[in-house]
C-alpha cells in the first residue's frame, strides 16, 4: 500500500475529487438541464465560483483519510490540489 503514499497520487485525487463532487451534485440536483444550460445559469446568478469553492470539500476528507492512513505524502498532494483551486477561484475571482 506503499504505492499510494505519493505527493502525484493525491495531487491527482486531490484535482479529480472536487471534478467529480460537482457532477454528482449536478446529476442528483439539475438532472433536468443540460450541462450547458447548468453552467449558464450558474454564470448568470454568479454563483459559479462559490460551487467550486464548494466543491473542494470533500478533498478535506481525503487529506484526513490520508492522514490517518499515514500517508503524508499524499495527503501533501491534496493539500496541493486544494491550494491550487484557492487560488484559481482567488485569481478568477480579482480577474472577472
Amino acid at each position: 500500500m506503499d504505492k499510494l503514499n505519493k505527493r502525484n497520487i493525491g495531487l491527482i485525487l486531490g484535482l479529480i475529487l472536487p471534478v467529480i463532487s460537482a457532477i454528482i451534485v449536478y446529476k442528483t440536483k439539475f438532472f433536468y438541464l443540460t450541462p450547458g444550460e447548468f453552467y449558464n445559469q450558474l454564470i448568470e446568478m454568479g454563483i459559479h465560483l462559490k460551487i467550486v469553492s464548494l466543491a473542494v470539500v470533500p478533498n478535506l476528507l481525503l487529506f484526513f483519510i490520508f492522514i490517518w492512513l499515514n500517508y503524508l505524502m499524499a495527503a501533501r498532494g491534496v493539500l496541493l490540489a486544494t491550494f491550487i483551486y484557492a487560488f484559481a477561484v482567488f485569481g478568477l475571482k480579482i480577474f472577472f
